[in-house]
């Protein structure tokens, strides 16, 4: 029988990420910064939905309601984004933990792709 500990779901790390932004006492750690003076934890940005456009385009969905198209070819260098550049392994993405994904692993963070502009 293994003894090895079992993978936190995204869920699981979700509520143990708001529990400390809603702990007051843990903002006077180091390396814990309040998200704002209000001491109002922040929304956690997901993608929810992603649909092909065209070349490196996605048009996402986020959890706050915003919708853009993004091109993703500034992203596609490098060992894990490499792959991407052929459009038929970029079309292969799909959405999980809140982000988009590609099955070579490649992923680009919610925060990111929420932030980034529409060019």
């Amino acid at each position: 029988m293994s003894s090895r500990k079992q993978k936190p779901t995204d869920d699981e790390i979700e509520a143990e990420v708001r529990a400390d932004l809603t702990n007051p006492s843990a903002w006077d750690d180091p390396i814990c910064v309040a998200p704002s003076t209000s001491r109002r934890p922040p929304s956690i940005v997901r993608v929810v939905s992603a649909e092909y456009v065209s070349g490196y385009k996605l048009r996402l969905r986020f959890s706050d309601g915003v919708e853009k198209v993004i091109e993703f070819s500034r992203w596609l260098h490098g060992e894990v984004f490499q792959p991407l550049a052929a459009k038929r392994e970029f079309k292969r993405f799909f959405i999980s933990g809140g982000t988009v994904c590609w099955p070579n692993g490649a992923d680009i963070a919610p925060e990111t792709l929420r932030a980034a502009d529409n060019r």
